[in-house]
């Protein structure tokens, strides 16, 4: 079976669709994919990529917990104006069986050769022990490793280029589609490190990323 580990979604279903269906066909219908996290906010569709990965899951993808889920289940609704919409709220809540489905989510993923959480690890301390702030909030320097035991794959941190930033033990899978970059798949080799990339570039709808950094946002 292949693995594919896809970066952040926000929103972006058009994209994660049709990646998808590139996995598909390059997996000849053989796969498990495994979603970083940073499925809501800033993009047009939320509900719809919430309702489309809790549908995967029960074929036996891995969904993880991004910083956007930690944040909604904190009450933190700073960016979440398009997926309250998404989800035709009438107040800054969301509906119970997407928080419930989020508190479900695991932090990392580790089978016999890679290691995947939404952000990043300490090296310092087995996967059992680390700290959400580490899963969910690192950020890695370009080029910086992981120093895992394993390849690590990520997402969290940005980078608007078609060739995903990383290090020689470490791949980042976030190459921001919603701020007009790409939804990317990593796809992992037999020794988990990656052996190439699919990738669907931004439909349109752009989130202004250099607006979001000049307002001190979290991206």
């Amino acid at each position: 079976m292949k693995r594919y580990v896809v970066g952040d979604i926000h929103g972006c279903y058009d994209e994660l669709i049709e990646l998808y269906h590139k996995i598909d066909e390059h997996s000849n219908g053989n796969f498990r994919m495994i979603f970083v996290g940073d499925y809501v906010d800033r993009g047009p569709d939320s509900k719809k990529v919430v309702d489309f990965i809790m549908k995967m899951q029960k074929r036996g993808d891995i969904a993880l917990m991004g910083n956007h889920e930690d944040m909604l289940l904190d009450g933190d609704f700073t960016y979440a104006a398009e997926t309250l919409l998404s989800f035709s709220a009438m107040r800054v809540e969301l509906p119970d069986y997407v928080t419930d489905w989020m508190r479900t989510l695991h932090k990392y993923y580790e089978d016999d050769t890679i290691i995947v959480a939404h952000a990043g690890v300490n090296p310092s301390f087995p996967m059992d022990q680390q700290t959400d702030q580490t899963l969910l909030w690192l950020r890695y320097n370009n080029n910086v490793p992981a120093f895992a035991d394993k390849h690590f794959y990520h997402g969290h941190t940005p980078f608007l280029q078609k060739n995903p930033e990383g290090a020689i033990d470490r791949t980042n899978v976030d190459t921001g589609c919603v701020y007009g970059g790409y939804l990317t798949a990593a796809i992992v080799g037999a020794d988990g490190k990656p052996e190439g990339f699919l990738q669907v570039p931004q439909k349109g709808g752009t989130f202004d990323m250099s607006d979001a950094l000049a307002r001190g946002w979290e991206v």
